[in-house]
């Protein structure tokens, strides 16, 4: 053990530690030094005690420190929070709302993150993610917009979910209660033509129905014209299946001719070459609106409507996994004590 550490650790003593000290050693110098009463004296002498054992495990861990930091276990706190103009007005167009808050943290400092906004059916949600404008990630203005589609649904909406997190992870989400409870403002006043029904399929159709692919891939374009009464159709998609069900062939759409009010759309679906041959369904033809209104048709209701829906599929089909001739790889040791090492694989595949 260090003697000078070791000084450094003794020197920590109360005058009735030193007293003691001296009586061990040399009773006579002992007893002619005279202690005067320290107040507290128990207490001074607990924790110089404690502080001596530290110093001394110290000493016993050599070279080895442990080192005992702050750690960040609290989530950043909402100080204030606020959002503007508190009613909109969607008839005729979407609508911006702007919410600014002030987010301080303790340690470690606020990550951006988000929440929403929830109409009054519950049915539909306004999310926002919110930036920091000015200040410290340990006290700082952040900001969010949010902006509510043209025809949305009308009503009450509701700051249902504000979530803080900081750099180490905490987290507090901070729902609707809670930020009523803080008194926070959380109500939205929304007035609006409401489109609360999907677009309608007025008509599809798809060329060519019937494919080859036993040379190569086969392409068929669909066409389709879709309307929608208040806030216009949304590109989407839909899907063929194969006759055993298990192959399926995505595709999207977009409008190439109209409005989204009253639109042509188009799609393209490619089969490879030797896919499973037979009679492909469409299978789902899904078709939705800005406000998020949805309709999925599927193959019976396509059906049902008039609809085209089988595309014959002429293919010798490959059914069989290619087939693997040899393998090998070099070098079969290798020494990764100074730096990372390298091998080569090589193999041989054969496919019908």
């Amino acid at each position: 053990m260090n003697s000078n550490l070791l000084s450094r650790t003794l020197i920590l003593e109360t005058t009735e530690d030193r007293h003691e000290r001296l009586q061990r050693s040399n009773p006579t110098a002992a007893s002619m030094v005279t202690s005067s009463p320290i107040q507290g004296h128990g207490r001074m002498k607990r924790i110089l005690a404690g502080i001596r054992a530290v110093l001394i495990s110290v000493l016993m861990l050599g070279s080895a420190v442990l080192v005992q930091g702050q750690v960040d276990s609290t989530p950043p706190v909402l100080v204030s929070l606020d959002f503007n103009p508190k009613t909109v007005d969607t008839t005729s167009g979407p609508a911006t709302v702007t919410l600014t808050a002030r987010i301080t943290d303790d340690l470690s400092g606020t990550r951006n993150q988000g929440g929403y906004f929830r109409s009054p059916s519950g049915a539909k949600t306004a999310p926002f993610s919110y930036g920091r404008i000015s200040g410290t990630a340990s006290d700082g203005i952040y900001q969010a917009t949010v902006t509510l589609p043209a025809f949305t649904e009308p009503g009450t909406w509701q700051l249902y979910s504000f979530t803080l997190q900081d750099v180490t992870g905490n987290l507090s989400s901070l729902n609707n209660a809670v930020l009523l409870a803080a008194g926070f403002p959380a109500a939205l006043t929304v007035m609006s033509t409401e489109d609360a029904t999907p677009p309608v399929l007025v008509s599809l159709d798809f060329n060519p129905k019937t494919v080859d692919t036993t040379s190569g891939p086969a392409t068929l374009t669909l066409t389709a014209r879709i309307t929608d009464d208040l806030s216009g159709a949304r590109n989407q998609g839909g899907y063929f299946r194969s006759p055993s069900g298990a192959k399926t062939a995505p595709f999207s759409y977009g409008r190439i001719s109209g409005t989204a009010s009253d639109g042509i759309y188009q799609a393209t679906v490619t089969l490879p070459a030797f896919t499973e041959p037979g009679t492909w369904q469409l299978y789902s033809f899904t078709v939705q609106d800005v406000t998020g209104n949805l309709s999925s048709l599927n193959n019976a209701v396509l059906l049902a409507a008039g609809f085209p829906a089988a595309l014959t599929v002429v293919s010798t089909e490959d059914a069989t996994p290619p087939v693997l001739v040899s393998l090998d790889f070099n070098p079969k040791t290798v020494d990764t004590t100074s730096g990372p090492a390298t091998l080569t694989l090589t193999a041989r595949i054969t496919d019908d």
